[in-house]
């Protein structure tokens, strides 16, 4: 089993080298090959090679970026903004009555304006 798992990534790790982007993106492809080939490796239960390190693309660093927008952030945001107006355009026209619907209608707006608030926000991270 090692050998056919040894075989398999080498002629995997052979036919990137033949694309044409091999040089642009050689190193990260090789890296993954090799982190398959070590995974494979202690899942069959023989680890002859050296496992490889972790180690982060090149450009990155390890640590989890955070988000870094601002409420101004998403207020300059022409979709918060699109989603903003729709929801109060909406409640205003929901504000006209005042049975039950209305107002459940309502909250559902407000709830799926702040959703998409937050959806706009986290998705800058």
């Amino acid at each position: 089993m090692p050998q056919l798992i040894l075989a398999l990534c080498e002629a995997r790790l052979a036919w990137l080298k033949r694309l044409k982007t091999w040089p642009t993106f050689g190193r990260g492809w090789e890296r993954r090959v090799r982190e398959v080939e070590a995974v494979a490796l202690r899942m069959a239960g023989k680890t002859d090679r050296a496992e490889p390190v972790a180690t982060p693309a090149p450009g990155k660093s390890g640590e989890t970026p955070r988000a870094t927008a601002t409420l101004m952030d998403v207020a300059r945001d022409p979709a918060a903004m699109t989603a903003g107006a729709s929801a109060i355009g909406s409640l205003t026209a929901l504000s006209q009555g005042n049975g039950p619907v209305q107002w459940a209608v309502a909250v559902a707006l407000v709830l799926a304006a702040l959703v998409a608030v937050w959806w706009l926000v986290r998705g800058r991270e």
